[in-house]
């Protein structure tokens, strides 16, 4: 009864009036114009919350990542890096001591100088283990290892297991370890499997190890409500199926390796990039324990990773 809305089309309404339709169209374009004014000046906006969350553009991150790698779009991965710079300029920050941290969020020009919480480092680190699997570029590697370890000397619980959300208790009685996977994994679940992938790609037992502490704690949980843990399901079917490394040779002719994968859907593949000297071979696969000799073939190492 209050708010002006068209209800016929104005064809219809031309036809009615007996007006040329142009007429009725710039009454109403005109009207429209008047009514948007009217608003801007006299109606207060909706608010919008303008802050920059560090763990949302971790996630950002991983997506953009993964999509510029199955659409083969360059944009995505030009974005990615953006935000990686952003968050290398803005949001991450060291101690007296040298050692690495993230903030945890960046609004109006500055960073909120908070603590990050735990699923800031989670989903960074996965964010650029995400973006290393595209572009191959050890820095981000590192990087991921560095922050890992600054969540393992803030936030690990090193008699229970597993991670507490922030750096002191929210209710002043004791720390919370989320372990629901909702909208957003919890960092528990996502740490699990970065720890997997970290392990897959450096060969660190470390890795190995926090993600069996933090399976030990949660599988009572896991057994009762597996619903609410689907990260976590989903490191442990990694685990389960052993994943796949692939080494390539940056010598050697790799590109026609990662193109041939790129249309493929394989979240257990893992990929690194190694100098070899003599150039005559493009990589070879390990998974588990046991890896294949190296290949020069590009076929032949393509079967062996089930394409």
């Amino acid at each position: 009864m209050n708010v002006l809305i068209e209800r016929t089309d104005a064809k219809v309404t031309a036809e009615k009036l007996n007006r040329p339709l142009k007429e009725i169209e710039k009454v109403l374009k005109e009207g429209l114009k008047v009514l948007k004014e009217h608003r801007k000046q006299n109606r207060a906006f909706p608010h919008r919350d303008e802050k920059i969350v560090t763990s949302w553009n971790g996630m950002m991150i991983g997506s953009l990542s993964i999509a510029s790698k199955a659409f083969g779009r360059a944009e995505y991965l030009k974005f990615a890096h953006g935000v990686v710079e952003f968050i290398k300029n803005e949001i991450i920050h060291r101690d007296n001591e040298g050692k690495l941290g993230l903030w945890r969020s960046f609004f109006e020009g500055k960073s909120s100088e908070i603590e990050g919480f735990a699923e800031d480092y989670a989903n960074i680190i996965s964010g650029l283990i995400e973006l290393h699997q595209v572009n191959f570029d050890s820095e981000y590697l590192n990087l991921a290892e560095e922050l890992q370890n600054t969540l393992d000397n803030l936030y690990r619980d090193k008699a229970g297991g597993g991670y507490y959300d922030a750096l002191n208790a929210t209710d002043g009685l004791f720390r919370i370890k989320d372990d629901h996977d909702g909208v957003e994994p919890s960092a528990n679940s996502l740490t699990a499997l970065n720890c997997l992938k970290l392990n897959t790609l450096t060969g660190k037992k470390v890795y190995k190890e926090r993600f069996k502490q933090i399976l030990r704690l949660f599988t009572k949980r896991l057994d009762m409500e597996p619903q609410g843990m689907t990260t976590l399901i989903s490191a442990i079917i990694m685990d389960s199926a052993k994943p796949t490394l692939l080494t390539l040779s940056r010598n050697g002719n790799f590109r026609v390796v990662l193109d041939s994968i790129s249309g493929h859907f394989m979240p257990h593949l893992l990929i690194k990039m190694e100098n070899e000297s003599d150039g005559k071979f493009i990589g070879h696969l390990c998974k588990g324990h046991v890896c294949s000799k190296p290949v020069a073939d590009a076929k032949i190492l393509l079967k062996q990773v089930g394409i």
